[in-house]
């Protein structure tokens, strides 16, 4: 648990992360308290659950479940969340991407996200220069799109505010420029990653267990309506997972508003 005044964190972000890599679970937990929030970490997702018990935590980060196995969901899991419930005002799933990045200077590997559409919507982010992604980018065999964040847009491409509507080249592929990510923009899932792009999954294929819209890859991410507590969410979630046999309450990251410490 991040140490600090009481009264002062009482009144920041309240974070709790659950991963069973004690690694994994240090390197969250120290880059979240670095950026003044307020951390509570457990290694469970028997623990998650009684922490989630006791008090209310603005996001959770969870990797594990109570039987100690990962968490990753389908792609097609994923879509019965969001057509089905309620509870949620956003929901998005992502995967790590690494591609390398190549042009004048010297090629260079990055850390990266394939996401959903709603993936900045759900976290609360509009982007700095240019546009968001929008539905019609992810889609199977959609345009090759992708935003920057701050750091890279500085660090390779000078700032240069034309770059929106450019191409860059990433794994031999042009990619476009649609956005910049503010400055501000701390990206709790992944903070090392500088680029986003669609994951542009095929919603048709339902019927084959062997495609990659039935792996188990994918982190999900849901911010909660207004009011909602996590306990009737994870009602909800259970009488989801009924129907599925699929996913558990606990299977998904929850955040009920900006998780920025510095938005009121």
């Amino acid at each position: 648990m991040a140490s600090g005044n009481p009264t002062q964190s009482a009144k920041r972000p309240r974070i709790l992360i659950v991963d069973d890599d004690p690694g994994q679970r240090s390197l969250l937990n120290s880059f979240l308290t670095s950026q003044d929030f307020s951390t509570m970490t457990v290694a469970s997702g028997e623990q998650a659950l009684a922490a989630l018990r006791t008090e209310p935590f603005a996001m959770m980060i969870s990797d594990v479940r109570g039987d100690h196995s990962r968490l990753d969901v389908t792609f097609h899991t994923y879509r019965e969340v969001l057509e089905r419930s309620r509870s949620f005002e956003a929901v998005a799933v992502t995967k790590p991407w690494r591609p390398t990045l190549t042009g004048t200077t010297q090629p260079e590997r990055l850390d990266g996200q394939r996401v959903s559409a709603m993936y900045f919507r759900t976290l609360g982010i509009s982007p700095a220069l240019g546009r968001d992604f929008d539905l019609s980018d992810d889609q199977l065999n959609g345009p090759r799109v992708v935003i920057l964040s701050d750091v890279l847009w500085k660090r390779r491409f000078a700032g240069d505010r034309t770059i929106v509507g450019h191409p860059v080249k990433l794994d031999d592929n042009l990619y476009t420029v649609i956005g910049v990510l503010p400055i501000a923009f701390e990206n709790v899932l992944a903070p090392l990653a500088e680029l986003w792009s669609p994951l542009q999954y095929d919603t048709r294929n339902i019927t084959s267990l062997q495609t990659r819209e039935w792996g188990h890859h994918l982190r999900m991410v849901g911010r909660l309506r207004s009011g909602l507590g996590s306990e009737q969410l994870r009602r909800e979630l259970d009488t989801i997972a009924r129907m599925l046999g699929t996913i558990r309450a606990s299977r998904v990251l929850i955040t009920q508003r900006s998780c920025d410490p510095r938005t009121p």
